[in-house]
């Protein structure tokens, strides 16, 4: 730990409630998130309350440390990465405030996908779905206007957002809503007051500037909302909040509106033998008003086929391109109507689809969206150098020029001789493209760089965007003068007026001197074999460390890890005590940084790194369900071994490891032993020496161990007519403690 990271946890510990992180394998945790940047703080806070984000605040400012504030770190522009003080409002920040007939009040650190838990046993939901429901947080995803599959119906959340607690530039925390600029309402913060007249003001002097740069697409999401920002004469700093990716304050708290949740959702797969055809139809079913409409492509369809025997029976080999369109509503028949409908355009009037399938239950509705919601992140299951890369994924145009952008994307990818994948919520015209780069390839990185800039010239030139949901952060930032031109200085008028210091994400909607996209990329490169590191990281398990080094950068960051959905079969220790250390993506992140070089050798010997890693257990869900398969239980082990070869086995970790060995012994005398660790002293001694809790609840010895009885009836001796051979292997609790479990099992088999 530096200098002065050691000064700031000193300082920070003395103000907040909350956990100050300062510590190297804390903040490489928090270097990375779903993005390709990495950016390592000086420190982390994870508050407590909205108190100890405002003394962070505080602190920050009176020595002008930059401040970033982090929720579910699934964000793919960079928008949580900094070199200051990350303030992660995930790990304790996670509760209903309250719940009204069609509001609620949450902190920012509340999950997506469980508020919409919680409100659904009152018949309501909070309509912006974001495709990381599951993870993203409800601060994470204002900051950002997060969207999803069903604008058409619900819009994003700036359309929900009625009010906010936010804490400024300076620390004040305050109450953000709609303001009248010329009155202070009674209550009302004097600051807020002149942040109202302020914003005024600039909307007023400079109108003009802001309707010529307002792009033509259904969605936005770049710049700052200053033209949704005056509402029948009253200046709305909640929603001039919304989309301001933490650059404008901190938000702590949020009230959003609330829906009532659709009776009915139906949805269809219409499967185009084109990707232009598909384009096409979008116009054709925007009059019947789905609620959803998304595209995806054939390398999209590729890799679900092959994950799922479902999608190869249901989608067609030939297939270039399908749309997921729903109905939703509260008349069954209707909603059946109107799909049935679409469906009719799609294939027969326009003859654009070649088929069609309509979901006819629940578990078909499931599959359907599984679709497109969970197959993004699988592309990092490809094999190769070359990685599905998230930095043209956020691209908007108007729905009309969807298929001339198509067309020029097609053309500009296969000029730069570049593969990619294509998915999109096309209803509103947003496209999520992942081209295939190697980023350890200076050429590939340079290629990066002139697709952004080719294919956002089009944008711009059809009345798009480039961004449309997902935020600027440090991957589309660069172009903002571009798209913008002159109002850019009015973004900084406004900048300036609510954080006059630049404390605040600095690098973020408002670029920094000589910023590019292709600054501050992930390290993923191994160092040369005679590194320090290989000498400490010896693979175990027939890795070589480059393949290892590979094997941890599979992991895209996705988040998905972080789930605490019922439906899902994730890690227990983040379901226990939902943390970043806790989730599987850490550990990844962890091993790429020792084995990359950007942690020091000596990191993976280290007690905290230990920590980190002793928290998995080894279920391996994380490995089944991670939709880039990487194996991070593999990765632990890799680590845990590297640490015993350094630092040998502590008495406790010996004792669990040999536990087979030492119940061995313990069973030749069962009734002393049984007797012995009845004792309270015993079970001090166990607590001491061993550290197993004295209220722990120790299973009794059995009279006589599974295998003695197996070896005395001779059961492992097969009769002679026996045609079927079995390996049974007994483990250490049935065999000492249980015999019973596995006689019963024994009896199983030979029946």
């Amino acid at each position: 730990m530096e200098a002065e990271q050691l000064r700031i946890a000193e300082d920070l510990r003395g103000q907040v409630n909350g956990d100050v992180l300062c510590d190297d394998v804390s903040l490489q945790m928090y270097a990375c998130d779903a993005s390709i940047y990495e950016i390592r703080p000086q420190c982390v806070v994870r508050p407590r309350g909205v108190d100890d984000v405002a003394a962070v605040v505080r602190y920050a400012a009176a020595n002008q440390l930059p401040i970033h504030a982090r929720g579910a770190g699934s964000g793919l522009a960079g928008e949580s990465l900094g070199t200051g003080i990350v303030i992660d409002f995930s790990r304790y920040m996670r509760r209903v405030v309250t719940v009204a007939v069609d509001t609620v009040r949450v902190q920012a650190g509340v999950v997506h996908g469980e508020l919409n838990r919680q409100l659904a046993e009152h018949g309501r939901v909070f309509g912006p779905d974001p495709a990381t429901t599951e993870v993203t947080t409800m601060g994470g995803s204002t900051s950002v206007d997060a969207a999803g599959s069903r604008w058409l119906r619900f819009g994003s959340f700036h359309n929900h957002v009625r009010s906010m607690q936010v804490v400024l530039a300076d620390g004040e925390i305050v109450e953000l809503s709609q303001h009248d600029p010329q009155i202070s309402r009674d209550g009302e913060s004097e600051h807020v007051g002149r942040l109202a007249a302020g914003v005024a003001d600039l909307v007023a002097h400079h109108c003009t500037t802001i309707a010529g740069a307002k792009p033509k697409s259904l969605v936005n999401r770049s710049g700052y909302a200053l033209d949704q920002t005056m509402v029948d004469g009253q200046v709305d700093l909640a929603r001039l909040m919304v989309g301001s990716e933490g650059t404008l304050g901190l938000i702590s708290e949020i009230t959003v509106d609330t829906q009532r949740l659709p009776a009915h959702q139906h949805c269809a797969l219409l499967v185009f033998d084109s990707l232009d055809k598909a384009a096409h139809c979008v116009e054709r079913l925007l009059p019947l008003e789905p609620s959803a409409c998304d595209l995806m492509d054939r390398r999209h369809l590729s890799l679900a086929r092959e994950s799922d025997v479902r999608y190869e029976l249901l989608i067609p080999q030939a297939a270039e391109a399908v749309l997921l369109v729903e109905q939703s509503g509260d008349n069954e028949r209707e909603v059946a109507d109107r799909l049935q409908q679409m469906v009719r355009v799609a294939t027969i009037d326009s003859r654009l689809a070649a088929g069609a399938h309509i979901a006819h239950d629940e578990a078909e509705v499931g599959l359907f969206w599984n679709l497109a919601r969970r197959f993004v992140p699988t592309l990092y299951r490809l094999q190769g150098r070359r990685r599905a890369i998230p930095c043209i994924e956020d691209i908007a145009v108007p729905v009309h020029a969807l298929p001339v952008f198509l067309k020029h994307l097609q053309n500009t990818l296969k000029r730069e001789s570049v593969t990619a994948s294509l998915f999109g919520h096309v209803g509103h015209g947003q496209l999520h493209v992942r081209p295939l780069l190697d980023l350890t390839n200076p050429a590939d990185v340079q290629r990066m760089e002139t697709l952004a800039s080719e294919l956002y010239e089009k944008v711009w030139l059809l009345g798009g965007t480039v961004s449309g949901e997902h935020g600027d952060g440090l991957s589309r930032t660069p172009f903002l003068s571009r798209q913008y031109g002159p109002l850019m200085n009015v973004f900084r008028e406004l900048k300036r007026m609510f954080d006059p210091l630049g404390i605040l994400n600095p690098g973020k909607i408002i670029p920094l001197p000589g910023m590019r996209m292709t600054h501050n990329l992930r390290h993923i490169v191994a160092p040369d074999a005679g590194d320090q590191t290989v000498a400490l990281l010896q693979p175990t398990y027939g890795w070589e460390l480059p393949q290892l080094a590979q094997a941890a950068r599979a992991c895209n960051g996705c988040a998905a890890c972080r789930t605490r959905d019922e439906n899902s079969r994730m890690c227990p220790t983040n379901r226990i005590a939902p943390s970043e250390e806790a989730s599987p993506r850490a550990k990844a992140n962890l091993l790429r940084a020792v084995a990359t070089g950007e942690l020091p050798p000596e990191a993976i010997a280290d007690s905290e790194f230990k920590k980190t890693v002793d928290l998995c257990v080894h279920c391996h869900m994380c490995r089944v369900e991670c939709p880039a398969q990487v194996d991070i239980p593999q990765l632990v082990a890799e680590a845990k071994a590297s640490y015993v070869r350094t630092n040998g086995l502590t008495v406790h970790d010996w004792f669990m490891a040999n536990i087979d060995r030492v119940s061995g012994w313990a069973s030749a005398t069962p009734r002393t032993v049984n007797r012995i660790l009845g004792s309270p002293r015993a079970r001090w001694l166990l607590d001491k020496l061993f550290g197993i809790a004295p209220g722990r609840v120790l299973p009794r010895y059995a009279r006589k161990s599974f295998m003695r009885q197996v070896a005395r009836r001779r059961l492992e001796l097969l009769p002679s007519e026996a045609t079927h051979k079995v390996a049974y292997f007994v483990d250490t609790y049935a065999n000492y403690f249980e015999p019973r479990i596995a006689h019963q099992f024994v009896s199983v088999l030979e029946h």
